[in-house]
Order: C-alpha cells, then sequence, then structure tokens
C-alpha cells in the first residue's frame, strides 16, 4: 500500500524577492490534484520553486538563476531588515502524520538551522535531519522536483551510474544492496575470528599453513576476477556506444532525401545564372561602365557645382545669357520677318531691345568673362551623362544577382560535399571501421570472460582446499565451542547473503518491468506520433535509458527536442508510480519546450494521475488546449502580484 505524502501549506519569509511572511493554503477538501501557479517571467516563479526544494535539502543541491550559482545570502530579500534574515516553513502529510519542516537562515550564521516536527514532537537537529532524509532522500528532489529547462538532460543521463543508483534507492533496493554489504561484512568478519580461534586451538601446522596458502591464491584470484570483471564492463559499454554510433549513420535516407533536394534547388540556381550571364555579355560594351559609375556620377556633381558657382560670379544665369546673345543676333543680322506673323521689327522695337541689351551689358560681361569655361563644363557634363544612360537600367541588378546565385552555388556545392561524406561514411567507411571496432570489441569481452571463467573454475579449486584445511582444523580435538560457534554464525551469514541477493535481482527485474510498462503508457498517452510509434523498449539492460520502437520495426533515430522531453517525463511518471508512496511532484515549466499536441497530452495525464501536482506553469504554457485537459483536475489556482518595489505577493485566484 502506498504511503501518502502531500504538502498541506508553504510559509516565506523575506525569502528572495517574497518580501515579509506568505502563506500558501494547499489544502483542499475535494480529490483534485493540480494546484497552478501562473505566473510570468521575472515575477517569482523560479524563486517558489527555489525556496520549496531548499525548504526540503538545504544547501544539498546548488541553485541558479539567469545562468549564475546563486549563494546562501541571494535568497535574502533585499528590501526587507537583514537581521531578521529568511526562512522556508512547509507543512506535510507523510504516513497518517503531521509535519512542520522549517529551515531558517539569519547573518552571521555560516549554515542554517532546521527544526522538524512530528505530530507536535520537535526533534534535535541531527535526528529531524535523518527523518527528514528518509521520508525525502535527495534523489527524490532530483526526480520530482524539476525544471523543465532539465528534462532533457535527465533523458541523456538515464545511462548514468549515479541515476541508476538512485532509482534503486527510490524504489527501496538500495537499502537492500547496502544490507548485503553489512552483512557480507559481518560474514568476514566471523569468518576471520573463527581462523583466528582455530590458528590458535589447533596443533596442525601443517594444515593452518596449507589454509594459510588457500587464503593467498583465492586473494590473488578474487583480485584478478575484480580486475577483468572491469575490462569486461568496460568492454560492454564500449560495444553500446559504438552500436548508437553506428545506428547514427545506418539512416542514410534522409540524406539522401537532402541531397537530392539540394541538387534541384543548384540546377535552377545555375539555370538562372546562365540567363544572367547572357544578358552581360548582350551589354559586354557597357559593362566597363558600371564599374565607374560611382566615380562619373561624383564628376557630374562637381562640375555641375562649378558651372553654378561661376554663374553666381557673373550674376547671370546661362539661360539667361543665352537670351542675352540671341537679342544681339537678332540686332546686328536685322532678322527678317516673323515666320509666326509675317511682321517686320519696327524701329521702335529695336530701339527697346538695344536698351534692354545695353541693361544687362555689365552682367553679360562678367558672365562672358567665365563662358569659356562653363561652355567646356556644360559639354563635359552633357557627355557624362550620355555615357551613364548607355548602360542598360538593369545591368547592375543582373550582375548582383549573378554574383548571388555564384554564392549560393558555392554553398549548395560545400551542403552536397558534406552529404557526401556523409553518404560515404553511413554506408562504408564509418559503419565498416565501427563494425569492426565491435567485433574486435566483442572479441575482447569473450577472452576477458572465457579469463573469468578460467579464473571461477581455479577459485572453486581452492576453495575446496580450503574447506579440506578447515575441515582438517575443525576435527582436531582441541577445537573449542567457539570455533564452531564463529563457523556456524559464518555459515548463516552466508546464507542470508545468497538470499539477499536472490531477492535482489529479482526486485530489480520486477521493478524495471513494471516501470517500463508503466513509461510506455505514459508514452503513449504523451506522444503525437501513435500512428508511427510502438512504444518504448529499454537501451539496455544496465541502464534506464529508453529507446523509441516504431512499429515499421526497429528504433527510431534522434528523436526531437519535444519527443526527447515526453521520454523524460514518461519515465519521471513511470517512476513514482514504482516507489510505493504517493508524494507530490514539483515542476517548473515543464512544456515551455513542447509543441501545443505534446504540452496538451501532457496536460490530460497529469490531470490523470493521483499525486499533487504543484505546476509552475508561464502564461505561454497555457493555452486553451492545455487548460481545457488541466481545469477537470485543478484544486487550486495562484498568481503573483509585483509591488512597485518589485517585491512579489502570492494571491489564490478563486474561480
Amino acid at each position: 500500500m502506498d504511503r501518502w505524502f502531500k504538502l498541506r501549506k508553504i510559509t516565506l519569509f523575506n525569502f528572495y524577492n517574497y518580501m515579509g511572511k506568505q502563506e500558501i493554503d494547499l489544502t483542499t477538501n475535494g480529490p483534485n490534484n493540480i494546484f497552478l501557479f501562473n505566473i510570468s517571467n521575472g515575477g517569482g516563479k523560479t524563486s517558489l520553486f527555489h525556496a520549496i526544494k531548499w525548504g526540503f535539502y538545504g544547501n544539498a543541491f546548488d541553485y541558479y538563476k539567469s545562468g549564475k550559482k546563486m549563494s546562501l545570502s541571494d535568497f535574502m530579500n533585499t528590501s526587507a531588515d537583514q537581521s531578521e534574515g529568511f526562512y522556508v516553513e512547509l507543512s506535510f502529510e507523510y504516513d497518517d502524520s503531521q509535519y512542520i519542516l522549517k529551515r531558517q537562515y539569519k547573518p552571521p550564521m555560516s549554515k542554517p538551522i532546521l527544526s522538524l516536527m512530528k505530530d507536535g514532537y520537535t526533534f534535535d537537529e541531527t535526528n529531524g535531519s535523518m527523518i527528514l532524509e528518509s521520508i525525502v532522500p535527495r534523489n527524490y528532489g532530483s526526480f520530482f522536483m524539476f525544471d523543465g529547462e532539465d528534462l532533457e538532460q535527465l533523458s541523456s543521463a538515464q545511462n548514468d551510474a549515479k541515476l541508476v543508483e538512485g532509482v534503486l534507492q527510490l524504489i527501496g533496493l538500495k537499502e537492500m544492496k547496502d544490507l548485503r554489504l553489512k552483512i557480507i561484512k559481518v560474514a568476514d568478519d566471523y569468518k576471520r575470528d573463527r581462523d583466528n580461534a582455530l590458528t590458535q586451538e589447533s596443533k596442525d601446522s601443517t594444515s593452518i599453513a596449507e589454509r594459510d596458502k588457500c587464503e593467498a591464491q583465492l586473494k590473488r584470484i578474487q583480485d584478478s576476477i575484480h580486475e577483468f570483471k572491469k575490462k569486461y564492463d568496460d568492454t560492454e559499454k564500449n560495444i553500446e556506444k559504438l552500436r548508437l554510433e553506428r545506428e547514427k549513420y545506418s539512416n542514410t535516407e534522409p540524406i539522401v532525401s537532402e541531397h537530392n533536394e539540394i541538387t534541384r534547388k543548384m540546377g535552377v540556381v545555375e539555370g538562372k545564372m546562365q540567363g544572367y550571364k547572357e544578358n552581360i555579355i548582350k551589354n559586354r560594351e557597357r559593362f566597363f561602365i558600371e564599374f565607374i559609375k560611382k566615380d562619373m556620377n561624383e564628376m557630374i556633381k562637381e562640375k555641375t557645382e562649378e558651372s553654378k558657382g561661376l554663374e553666381v560670379i557673373s550674376g547671370l544665369p546661362h539661360d539667361s545669357a543665352t537670351i542675352i546673345e540671341l537679342q544681339r543676333e537678332i540686332i546686328s543680322n536685322r532678322v527678317g520677318p516673323c515666320l509666326v506673323c509675317h511682321k517686320r521689327m519696327s524701329e521702335e522695337d529695336i530701339r527697346e531691345l538695344k536698351a534692354e541689351i545695353e541693361s544687362s551689358e555689365s552682367r553679360y560681361n562678367r558672365y562672358a568673362e567665365n563662358k569659356k569655361r562653363m561652355d567646356v563644363l556644360h559639354k563635359e557634363i552633357r557627355f557624362l551623362s550620355d555615357i551613364l544612360n548607355w548602360s542598360s537600367s538593369n545591368l547592375a541588378e543582373t550582375i548582383e544577382k549573378y554574383y548571388d546565385g555564384e554564392y549560393a552555388v558555392v554553398d549548395h556545392k560545400k551542403q552536397l560535399d558534406e552529404h557526401d561524406k556523409l553518404l560515404k561514411d553511413s554506408g562504408h567507411d564509418v559503419i565498416s571501421e565501427i563494425t569492426k571496432q565491435i567485433e574486435e570489441e566483442v572479441k575482447n569481452g569473450a577472452s576477458h570472460e572465457g579469463t573469468i571463467n578460467k579464473l571461477k573454475d581455479e577459485e572453486r579449486f581452492w576453495n575446496k582446499k580450503y574447506d579440506d584445511c578447515i575441515k582438517k582444523l575443525k576435527g582436531s580435538e582441541n577445537i573449542s565451542s567457539l570455533s564452531r560457534k564463529y563457523d556456524s554464525c559464518y555459515t548463516k551469514t552466508l546464507n542470508i547473503v545468497d538470499g539477499l541477493e536472490r531477492v535482489i535481482e529479482k526486485g530489480i527485474r520486477t521493478k524495471r518491468d513494471s516501470i517500463l510498462r508503466n513509461a510506455n503508457t505514459v508514452f503513449k498517452k504523451l506522444t503525437n506520433k501513435s500512428n508511427i510509434y510502438e512504444g518504448l523498449e529499454y537501451e539496455s539492460d544496465k541502464t534506464y535509458a529508453f529507446a523509441i520502437l516504431k512499429k515499421s520495426g526497429g528504433r527510431a533515430k534522434n528523436p526531437s527536442a519535444g519527443e526527447t522531453q515526453v521520454i523524460a517525463m514518461s519515465f519521471l511518471i513511470a517512476l513514482t508510480m514504482c516507489t510505493e508512496r504517493n508524494s507530490p511532484i514539483l515542476m517548473d515549466t515543464p512544456l515551455a519546450k513542447l509543441d501545443e499536441v505534446h504540452a496538451s497530452n501532457v496536460g490530460d495525464m497529469l490531470a490523470s494521475l493521483d499525486n499533487q501536482i504543484l505546476f509552475l506553469a508561464q502564461p505561454m504554457e497555457l493555452s486553451p488546449h492545455v487548460m481545457e485537459g488541466l481545469k477537470r483536475s485543478i484544486a487550486k489556482q495562484f498568481a503573483l502580484k509585483l509591488t512597485d518595489d518589485n517585491n512579489a505577493e502570492i494571491l489564490e485566484v478563486r474561480t
């Protein structure tokens, strides 16, 4: 029967941005299990996560904020009276008893003070720490108080030996393994006491010498067995790594598909480049202009500015000077009748025209002094403008597109070279080399195993000789009841060790099967590819790392980040089902990296659990679909209100 573990109240005092005393009531009369905290980034969500975890574990874990490791003093609210310090108090129910845990720090203490009360009785700090460790062992915090950002890391760590040990602790088997080691030590003590007594009591020096020789041989053999077992284990690990590495190269289909797509794109680009090239060749006589266009425009600008400057000096615009010249020509040539009205200029008209010319005489003379230079400038401006007009209006753009195409082709060729290498590696060289390495490691493993078996045969031989010596010594008339007592105790403890070993092996098999079965149930509810994926299986019989099985056969290669998180979530939920305790699960932004379908499925899954869930979420995680799955199991909702001095106040949202 599961032991129930539920948080009832969280009290914070001056913890980070929670100033003063603030309480979060987690009691509820109904069966709903989810306590939802909807908190924006920067609002105090991670601080609340740290507060709960620190309350249970103190400095046993490292805490980070924005990638920076936090010190104990960083938890102190900067607006509060520093002499008051800070504390976290957690009220919880465990196995039908009521507990109040308080962890407090006040400067200038070197470490926090822990206080634990059970059903009204307060333990001293040493006993309180031991009891707390039995309720929430460190591995509980590693597995069931997690930041969603760390889920991918957890998935990759499922091969880690420390994680395997942590799992054994949570499912109650590590204690049995530790007990077995302690009993082995007791057996060794009985054996040593028996042998010492036999040495003192027996007068058979030959048998004693033979026994000592057997012991020396057995120690040598056992050391060698230990050495070769380590080599064998290392070989097995290498084989597993190489097989996983080979799987990366074995799936060439996506590489071929991408290779073909890049080739197609490069063909399209090269076709366009051919058109650009023909256009450039067609206009090649104007091609040089593109390279001096900027300089020519600069020259036109300079000459235009110089011409305008000369006009300012002359006091007469070029157009006005041209009119005066025409007027002078009319007077000097006595132009005939007008072509339009057929009239001649009268004497009066001529006098007026002369007067107008004379009034502009001084300005025109100044203009005339600069006219030669201005004419040259105007001629040069027209010449440069005409040359610029020769250039095709889209030639520069065509040249730019051609060069862009060249860069694209170079990039595509680089990608194709990389794919060619991958294809070559995956099809021939790499797979072949890895296969050779695997075969070599298999041979090494078989050799180590053979050596171990030979050593065990030798061990059995020397054990038999050793037992014969002991029998001779025990058969001596001088042997006392004390020696026989030690021998009896030694035999009984060995029988207990053997029995425990069988129980542990069976327990591990049973629990592994149960974790896998539950993980498959969870995974099938979470995945968005139920039509493609069959489920999960262990990558090996020595770890808790999962691989995804495809319905078409084989394992899924390189799962996405979302799928990796779903695998980790499946493992964690399955693990909590096998711990024989119904414990709270504290989650900080578990859905942030998941797509809408995965996130919605996780929401449905959490709502179906019996465990108390403290869900610290960002608003972006709580889409309508996710909320639809969660709402049927939400016990209470909380929000945070930021004050003007950036402190946070926790508010229950009543719906």
